[in-house]
């Protein structure tokens, strides 16, 4: 019999895996319903990807009105006290290469309000169809912007956004043009994001890869 002198291999530990993910960088896309617990899924990803704790959080919300604010404060309180929060309505994407290389973590909530923060700016004077024009130029500026982040900083990027095609279809044109154009957002998203998560009643469920 051969007697062996090696050591037994040790698993590698959580903050090896931690330090491997912060060098190589990884955009990781959860989408869902309303109250689905999407949200609740991108920060427990959030606190798993950063070991140390150094997390941005980006918002991308708009206090319109008392339930936006409700919700805001909401949101706010779920969040570990020690993270980072930077209120970005608009451009989100040029925020996160700015931060990439100072955070583990960069959890953007959410890319439908982002959407329609810009639906709003861009709506007057415009049809339907040039409104949706408009909109897939910012959704195809904010994809590359985000995996730019991802790519040149090595921070993990979470972004948010909701499913809104598995729903009736809307009877006003300007309401189904911001449907559709979310649609093609979450596409061009999923196509460039390394991890697509599906969360359906609290349970999430990866489709990529």
């Amino acid at each position: 019999m051969i007697h062996s002198t090696l050591s037994p291999v040790k698993p590698f530990s959580k903050k090896f895996f931690g330090a491997v993910n912060a060098l190589m960088g990884r955009l990781i896309f959860i989408v869902g319903g309303a109250r689905s617990g999407k949200s609740k899924h991108a920060l427990l990803r959030a606190i798993e990807e950063s070991p140390s704790g150094r997390v941005a959080f980006l918002a991308t919300a708009i206090p319109t009105d008392e339930d936006m604010r409700r919700r805001i404060e909401e949101h706010r309180r779920k969040r570990p006290k020690g993270w980072a929060t930077f209120e970005e309505p608009l451009e989100p994407e040029e925020l996160a290469q700015k931060l990439a290389g100072k955070f583990e973590a960069i959890l953007i909530d959410c890319l439908t309000l982002w959407l329609f923060n810009w639906f709003e700016r861009l709506r007057e004077g415009r049809s339907p169809p040039e409104l949706e024009g408009a909109l897939g130029e910012r959704a195809e500026r904010l994809v590359l912007g985000l995996r730019r982040a991802v790519d040149s900083g090595g921070a993990t990027l979470i972004v948010v956004s909701n499913e809104v095609g598995m729903g009736v279809v809307p009877s006003d044109p300007y309401d189904r043009a911001f449907c559709d154009s979310l649609g093609r957002l979450n596409q061009l998203v999923a196509e460039a994001a390394d991890e697509v998560i599906l969360v359906c009643c609290g349970i999430p469920l990866r489709i990529k890869p």
